[in-house]
């Protein structure tokens, strides 16, 4: 599993709750998401690009999940193409928001 660069405390903790078989891999913003991509089975990402370049680099891709409610600078179109399913989380901030 990808993940965005998160502060270390919040990694330790996706680990510390992962299961033993899920290899996390956290990228530095100025790696520009082009660390080794061709194990990854599922990104999880919050805002930055998920383009062409970036999917194609990925053979084993199953899945784009956005950690927010947007993926408009995600190609999408192509993910589907390839039968990669691109998600989101669409309630996730609405009860705060509302607040």
């Amino acid at each position: 599993m990808y993940f965005d660069k998160r502060p270390e405390h919040i990694e330790k903790i996706f680990a510390e709750c992962a299961k033993p078989e899920i290899d996390l891999c956290f990228y530095a913003p100025s790696w520009g998401r082009k660390g080794d991509l061709k194990d990854v089975e599922c990104l999880l990402c919050h805002g930055g690009k998920v383009t062409r370049e970036i999917i194609d680099q990925a053979p084993n891709l199953k899945l784009i999940q956005s950690v927010g409610i947007g993926f408009d600078s995600y190609d999408v179109e192509y993910a589907r193409e390839k039968g990669i399913y691109v998600c989101n989380c669409r309630d996730g901030s609405s009860e705060c928001v509302a607040e």
